[in-house]
């Protein structure tokens, strides 16, 4: 719990994000991100895809013990101070389009 609450922490941090915008981006209170970042609660399973989606990564990349490579699976950073629950629903969206395009993309040269 504590490896998974330490890389959304870090993600998060990375891309800019306060606890309460990803709080209202899940649809839960601030004081739950804060449990799941410290490892005193665990992030259910649709959190855990909801947050690889924002950022970009796989939901494995969340349990990566070393920081530095759940960092460097992130996509794109995203920075804006205002950014609100819409905003982060298209981020996700966009994150999961383009980690989804570099899947098949790696398929399609597997197969050749």
């Amino acid at each position: 719990m504590e490896t998974i609450g330490n890389n959304i922490k870090t993600l998060r941090e990375g891309f800019g994000l306060t606890q309460e915008q990803v709080a209202q981006y899940l649809g839960i209170n601030r004081v739950e991100v804060s449990y799941f970042e410290s490892g005193s609660r665990n992030a259910p399973l649709e959190v855990m895809i909801r947050l690889s989606d924002l950022f970009g990564v796989s939901p494995d990349v969340l349990m990566e013990e070393d920081i530095n490579i759940a960092v460097i699976h992130s996509a794109i950073a995203f920075r804006a101070n205002t950014l609100q629950k819409e905003d982060l629903s298209q981020i996700e969206a966009f994150q999961r389009f383009v980690r989804n395009y570099l899947k098949m993309e790696r398929l399609l040269n597997d197969k050749n």
